[in-house]
């Protein structure tokens, strides 16, 4: 390796820059407070691409145009997004003996090392633009925990499309996905995913599985918290009143309202109030409505009154006899079994269960 100078040295001795123009960029650094190399892009000195080549060449590692190359995607999804994004680190090329990544900062010994740990390969460096690196990084990143997740939140609805479990909530925060489901008074957690995503990607998996949604969403400057109520295409068209419980609730006939945000192509919407004439899914309260949606976890404690007198449509849950509610493979680890109530069962008859 050469030599190390600093970027202003090597712009002046390849002719890139003037004496002038490299004490402007320096009044612009100590001004604004960004790196030299920045500096002088900002002013209009130098292009980015420049500013990396020449740093490739002060560090003998060559220097390539990301647009020429292809993207070998699945040799970036084998690393963490963490890793790669934060360093910008674009793994292009791999063998069984070494592993080729592209980076903008060939100074960057300690990532290069965590790259040697985990793969127990030799790692070859080449240099590019930053922002083109990490643009690509995003892209492919993005699509690929949107896979997983799709994937993840397959299993999730089949594990639990024949239950008393009517919510999913998501919970972003440290780096970490939290999924956990609840109805009929249980909440149970998932998955956790050991990676980040954002609520945007969550809709988008759930927009490609072509599920329909009431939510909630809370954010706070660190995290968010993304409650839906599924609302399945498949699910069974029911009669009200009712009092639901059970995955992918129930779809009433014709346009209706709702107290919560509605995702999908149903004519539902959003309104804090009953709308006379039409049915209404209560997720706040319950609601004494005459043509009422609500869901089991509203019902009051004492439900010998007018809502003892709603029907039920949902699973009852009771504690799994092999396991004693621990979890095991019969009962999908959620340590209950979930049976299926017969239609014209009344709220009141099941109050024991609450």
């Amino acid at each position: 390796m050469n030599k190390r100078k600093n970027i202003g040295s090597l712009l002046l001795d390849y002719k890139m820059i003037t004496e002038a123009d490299l004490d402007e960029a320096l009044e612009f650094q100590k001004e604004n407070g960004v790196k030299l190399g920045q500096a002088l892009v900002q002013l209009g000195k130098v292009k980015q691409d420049e500013i990396d080549y020449i740093l490739s060449r002060q560090v003998d590692e060559p220097f390539i145009i990301l647009d020429d190359i292809n993207i070998d995607t699945t040799l970036i999804r084998k690393y963490s997004s963490e890793l790669l994004v934060n360093n910008r680190i674009l793994p292009i090329y791999e063998s069984d003996e070494s592993i080729t990544i592209v980076t903008d900062d060939p100074f960057n010994l300690k990532a290069f090392e965590k790259m040697r740990e985990i793969t127990k390969k030799s790692v070859n460096l080449t240099v590019s633009h930053g922002e083109k690196i990490e643009r690509i990084l995003k892209s492919v990143l993005s699509e690929g925990n949107k896979n997983k997740l799709v994937n993840i939140l397959d299993k999730l609805i089949k594990d639990i499309s024949n239950t008393s479990f009517y919510r999913l909530d998501f919970c972003g925060h440290s780096g970490v996905l939290e999924i956990n489901i609840f109805g009929f008074n249980l909440l149970q957690n998932y998955t956790v995913l050991a990676e980040k995503y954002s609520q945007y990607q969550i809709m988008q998996a759930l927009e490609e599985m072509d599920i329909h949604y009431f939510y909630n969403q809370y954010h706070l400057e660190n995290g968010f918290f993304f409650q839906i109520y599924p609302l399945i295409s498949e699910s069974a068209k029911i009669e009200v009143p009712v009092v639901l419980g059970s995955f992918g609730l129930g779809k009433a006939e014709g346009a209706a309202f709702t107290d919560l945000d509605f995702h999908g192509s149903e004519m539902i919407f959003r309104s804090d109030l009953p709308v006379k004439g039409y049915p209404y899914y209560s997720f706040n309260s319950f609601c004494y409505y005459e043509n009422s949606v609500n869901i089991v976890d509203n019902v009051p404690v004492n439900s010998a009154d007018d809502a003892g007198e709603i029907l039920y449509a949902g699973y009852i849950p009771s504690k799994c006899g092999s396991c004693d509610g621990e979890g095991c493979s019969k009962c999908n680890n959620f340590g209950y079994r979930f049976e299926k109530l017969n239609d014209n069962i009344k709220i009141s008859d099941i109050s024991a269960n609450f």
